[in-house]
């Protein structure tokens, strides 16, 4: 998803910040990210959500399964640009 360059430049271009979680390691890193995941609503991987600037930040776009480029790109679209 990241090395596609449409989704690299709506990444730079809306300021958001990716924020990646793998949870195939046992480690303390991996029980934060299980515990997000649920709170999420994610109950299986691959999981992803995307926030919304501003005040529906709590309301994120959910992916379950398979996403596509398409289907990412389409939600960053409709965010605002970034403040310089």
């Amino acid at each position: 998803m990241y090395s596609s360059k449409r989704i690299t430049d709506l990444l730079t271009l809306k300021g958001v910040v990716p924020i990646q979680v793998d949870l195939t390691s046992k480690s303390p890193r991996t029980k934060a990210g299980e515990r997000l995941l649920h709170s999420l609503g994610g109950r299986s991987i691959p999981f992803m959500t995307i926030h919304p600037p501003g005040k529906e930040w709590e309301a994120p776009y959910r992916f379950r399964d398979i996403v596509t480029r398409g289907e990412v790109a389409e939600v960053l679209e409709m965010f605002p640009g970034a403040k310089p």
